[in-house]
């Protein structure tokens, strides 16, 4: 039998000044700069802070990077740890007591995923299609998958795979 998520959604973010927060709308916005610190000092490039998770893109500026969030009733299958075609992949706590997630830039854009069981979660953060650092292209080929699911207590930051660019950063 194939477990499947209970949820997908779609998102396009134009991601700005090379990275985007994830929160509930109940962090502390003030931490996402100290989140950034945790994500580039932990050399994960996904940190956290104070209710916020930054995630730190390969690219400076994209129009639009298509973001799937997944909500599952319990971690997802570890066969196909990363899935095809994915660089860098970081587990991590994110605790959403709202209901939704907000994807969220420098600028104040972004996009909200509603409807997502409250609670404490298990997020694991899977990027693909980076390009190295020195390629500037004109709009990169970035794409994420947040998968979340219910936690029963906290645990350290993981780093599943390391996208060998970030040697770069």
């Amino acid at each position: 039998m194939t477990i499947r998520p209970l949820a997908v959604a779609h998102v396009v973010l134009p991601v700005d000044n090379g990275h985007f927060w994830l929160h509930d709308g109940t962090g502390d916005g003030a931490r996402a700069g100290d989140a950034l610190d945790d994500a580039t000092a932990s050399g994960r490039f996904v940190g956290t802070a104070g209710g916020v998770v930054t995630v730190v893109t390969p690219s400076e500026d994209s129009t639009g990077t298509p973001v799937e969030v997944e909500v599952w009733q319990a971690e997802p299958p570890s066969g196909d740890p990363a899935g095809p075609g994915w660089d860098h992949e970081v587990d991590l706590d994110l605790d959403l007591h709202t209901g939704r997630l907000d994807l969220e830039l420098s600028t104040d854009q972004g996009g909200s995923v509603n409807g997502i069981p409250r609670g404490p979660y298990r997020l694991r953060v899977s990027g693909g299609g980076f390009a190295p650092l020195s390629d500037h292209s004109e709009e990169p080929q970035e794409r994420y998958r947040l998968r979340l699911w219910p936690r029963s207590c906290d645990e350290a930051p993981v780093v599943r795979i390391v996208w060998p660019g970030w040697e770069e950063y």
